[in-house]
C-alpha cells in the first residue's frame, strides 16, 4: 500500500513537531515546520481552545509565540498565564452569545463568539494566524460551520489548525431523534446528519486549499487531525481590505 507523505520530506515527517506533551496523548498537539508554513519565532499568533495542563500553550509562548487561550470552563484556581500568553473566558461558535452543555446532569452556560469577531475586537483583523487548536468535542462542527459558511475568508488566513474529527456512523437512535422505537420495515435507512454534515465540511476545507497534514487515532471513536494551507500573495490582499472595512 502507498504511504501518503503529508509533512516533511520522508514519510517519517521530521518537519511535524510535538507541542504541548504534558497534556497527555490525546491532548498533545502535532505542528508542521516545513518552510512554506514560515511559522517565525517571536513573530507568530496561536489561538487555543480548551486547556488541558497548558503544555501546548507553554510551548507556543516558549518559542515565542503571541498566545490566545480560551476555555469558558476553566476553573479560575487552573488559569495559568505565560508572558506572551492571554486567558480568554470566551469559547469559539457559529454564534456570538450564550451556549449550554450538560454536565454532571446539570446545565452550565457560557459565553461564545465567532472567530471573525474575536479577530476584530483584538485589533487583529490584518494578522495571519500561524494555529489553531481546537479540543473541546462538540465544538468542531459549530466552527467549522462560521468559518466555512459564514466567514470563510477568515480561514483562508489561518495556516494551521486542529481539530477532532468523531467517527460517528449510523446507529439504532439514528432511525428517529427522540429514540422512539418504530418497527416498521418502511421506515428509511439510519442517516447520522452529524457525520453527514462534517463530512461536507471536510470536503469544503479541501475546496478551500487545506490539505491533511497529520491524523492521530484517539481511539476507535475519533482522530485529531491537522489541516494546513499555504498563504498566498491574493489572501494578503484580501485580508488586508477585509479588516479596514467597517462591520
Amino acid at each position: 500500500m502507498r504511504k501518503l507523505k503529508i509533512c516533511g520530506k520522508s514519510e517519517i515527517a521530521p518537519d511535524i513537531q510535538r507541542f504541548g506533551v504534558k497534556d497527555g496523548p490525546d491532548h498533545e498537539q502535532r505542528v508542521c515546520f516545513d518552510p512554506e508554513y514560515n511559522i517565525n519565532p517571536r513573530d507568530c499568533l496561536v489561538f487555543s481552545y480548551g486547556i488541558t495542563n497548558w503544555g501546548f500553550e507553554d510551548d507556543f509562548d516558549t518559542f515565542g509565540c503571541l498566545v490566545y487561550a480560551l476555555d469558558p470552563l476553566l476553573p479560575q484556581e487552573k488559569q495559568h498565564l505565560a508572558p506572551n500568553t492571554h486567558f480568554l473566558d470566551l469559547g469559539l461558535a457559529a454564534f456570538e452569545g450564550r451556549n449550554m452543555i450538560e454536565v454532571d446532569g446539570k446545565a452550565v452556560f457560557f459565553s461564545v463568539t465567532r472567530l471573525e469577531n474575536l479577530l476584530q475586537d483584538l485589533k487583529l483583523g490584518s494578522s495571519r494566524v500561524d494555529y489553531i487548536k481546537l479540543d473541546v468535542r462538540g465544538a468542531e462542527e459549530s466552527f467549522l460551520q462560521d468559518v466555512l459558511l459564514t466567514s470563510p475568508r477568515i480561514l483562508r488566513h489561518v495556516k494551521q489548525f486542529s481539530i477532532i474529527i468523531p467517527h460517528t456512523g449510523p446507529t439504532e437512535d439514528d432511525y428517529n431523534p427522540l429514540n422512539l422505537k418504530d418497527e416498521s420495515p418502511s421506515r428509511e435507512p439510519p442517516v447520522n446528519t452529524h457525520y453527514a454534515t462534517m463530512w461536507t465540511y471536510l470536503q469544503l476545507l479541501h475546496c478551500n486549499g487545506f490539505k491533511l497534514l497529520h491524523a492521530t487515532p484517539l481511539g476507535v471513536s475519533a482522530h485529531k487531525v491537522v489541516f494546513g494551507r499555504i498563504p498566498q500573495e491574493k489572501d494578503r490582499i484580501e485580508l488586508e481590505e477585509w479588516a479596514i472595512t467597517p462591520i
